[in-house]
């Protein structure tokens, strides 16, 4: 027996038998930067050819979502089909999505801490667009491969450490695994900018890494005309942006709230990105604002949906100039998503759960799956997984069909793993606005809001007509039960993603109102 062979896993059979390749799990993957064929069940926000734009008239987009809902999937398929990952695009894609420097951090954060990182990132996708297609290096100018090596030296000291020369050297060949290496004589010709000198004699062919990498390094630096990161990033970069073909650079800036820090503190979000989301002369930076530079500059800013209100009530943008989306998804939406990935995964041979289901249970599955994620493609996919996996456990035959009946038990164990399905209603009393979830709710009246607040302090206890009529309208003496009835089924349409089938808002006939999956109640 070949002890080499993989374990196929009981699930990976019945996934076979039922028709996916290789038995690969459709619902295996909640990640973006983990979904190796994205592009083939992605799906497009209807915004989404606005947000790529014109690389002749690059603009600066914010995109707002809650976690999970695709925020990375958006900045990924654009990333993909920019520089360095496409060589036939315009555009040079910029991907900010390193904030470990926050640990670091000492004091508050300014526009120049944003700045060396995203020049940084610059430097790196240039670095990799020259090594896959060496000719647009040699096809620079001279001064400007000098300015990108003193620039690298600045701001991409790695690329030059004597130990990564060193294992780069071994990894592309120039000297063999075995052979002892000098670091003090690597440090001193790197130095000196004489690397060439200290390799075994042969030549490097002009068209490849290794030939790329040894140029750069035993090129004279050529200091920029100043040293100050934003003059850097809007001229600099984008000129050796231009020398190496692009027409505009894409700075993509993702996943910021996914820091320590950050996760759980939008105060502590917002202030460290307003320096520079307030830098007008950064952000609207186009190719005519440049004269004499061809490559013009945008942000894409893939934002936490929490951030949505504060920063447009606090002009934390310029919304005048600036546009901004928030990536929502109904249920139309996640079934054509569902419906893909099953696609995908199957080589179109399977459409729906419902061809994967036994004869009383179809025509459940793609509709609990939908409803139970209630927006959330990531809960979605969880779920989906939760259901193959444990249909597997308890019927390890892989001809068998799924049954409607395990799907309790599927919802109980996603709140063990998970927490709550259902995004919990939170009310902000300082700052009078009610979240559902990561999203504000927006065009409260004042009394919508006060009635919202009045049930929530009691979660899951009904209140009485009476009760509420002193709370809220304690100041006038004639309210009718039209009043309070015209009230609630006005916030049913502004917090329920079903106004006949609310989650949040519920009605006992003579009992009165009351708010359930709230974020102060334990349990609903």
């Amino acid at each position: 027996m070949d002890r080499q062979a993989k374990v196929i896993s009981p699930l990976q059979k019945w996934l076979a038998q039922q028709g996916f390749h290789n038995g690969q799990n459709p619902f295996a993957t909640v990640e973006a930067e983990r979904e190796t064929e994205l592009k083939t069940y992605f799906i497009r926000p209807p915004f989404f050819d606005q947000i790529v734009g014109d690389p002749a008239d690059p603009r600066t987009n914010f995109v707002f979502a809650a976690r999970g809902a695709g925020k990375t999937a958006c900045r990924l398929m654009i990333q993909r089909e920019c520089l360095p990952n496409d060589l036939s695009a315009e555009v040079l894609a910029v991907p900010y999505t390193d904030f470990g420097w926050l640990d670091q951090l000492s004091g508050t954060v300014s526009l120049h801490h944003h700045l060396e990182q995203i020049l940084r990132a610059g430097l790196a996708a240039i670095w990799t667009t020259i090594t896959k297609e060496p000719v647009r290096f040699y096809a620079m100018p001279i001064e400007q491969r000098a300015l990108l090596r003193a620039l690298v030296q600045d701001y991409y000291p790695s690329l030059f450490s004597p130990y990564q020369v060193l294992r780069h050297l071994r990894a592309l060949g120039a000297l063999p695994r075995d052979t002892q290496a000098d670091i003090t004589i690597i440090e001193q010709a790197i130095r000196e900018r004489q690397l060439r000198e200290i390799l075994p004699p042969g030549n490097v062919p002009t068209d490849t890494q290794m030939a790329v990498w040894l140029t750069l390094a035993d090129t004279a630096p050529l200091s920029p005309s100043s040293t100050d990161p934003t003059h850097l990033l809007l001229n600099e970069l984008t000129e050796l942006a231009q020398a190496i073909g692009a027409r505009a650079v894409y700075v993509l800036l993702d996943g910021i709230d996914e820091h320590h820090l950050t996760a759980e503190n939008p105060d502590f979000l917002t202030e460290v990105l307003s320096p520079l989301t307030r830098e007008l002369r950064v952000l609207h930076r186009h190719t005519n604002d440049a004269p004499g530079s061809q490559a013009g500059l945008a942000f894409k800013f893939f934002l936490p949906q929490v951030l949505y209100s504060p920063f447009r009530e606090q002009h934390l943008f310029r919304t005048d100039l600036i546009s901004s989306w928030c990536i929502e998804w109904s249920d139309e939406g996640l079934t054509n998503l569902l419906q893909a990935r099953l696609m995908a995964f199957s080589a179109g041979k399977i459409q729906s759960m419902d061809q994967l289901a036994d004869t009383e249970s179809r025509g459940k599955f793609d509709q609990w799956l939908v409803e139970r994620a209630y927006g959330s493609p990531r809960n979605m996919l969880k779920l989906g997984h939760l259901l193959l996996e444990h249909h597997c456990q308890q019927n390890p035959d892989p001809g068998s069909k799924l049954n409607y009946r395990l799907l309790p038990e599927i919802e109980n164990e996603f709140e063990k793993r998970f927490g709550r399905l259902i995004p919990p209603l939170r009310v902000d009393e300082a700052h009078r606005r009610i979240y559902v979830g990561e999203s504000t709710v927006e065009g409260l009246t004042e009394r919508e809001f006060d009635f919202l607040h009045f049930l929530y302090r009691t979660p899951g206890v009904f209140r009485s007509r009476q009760e509420i009529y002193e709370a809220i309208y304690p100041q006038e003496k004639y309210v009718g039960d039209e009043a309070i009835d015209s009230l609630v089924s006005r916030l049913r349409k502004k917090i329920e993603r079903d106004p006949k089938r609310p989650m949040f808002l519920h009605t006992k006939r003579g009992g009165g109102y009351a708010l359930f999956h709230t974020a102060n109640a334990s349990t609903d």
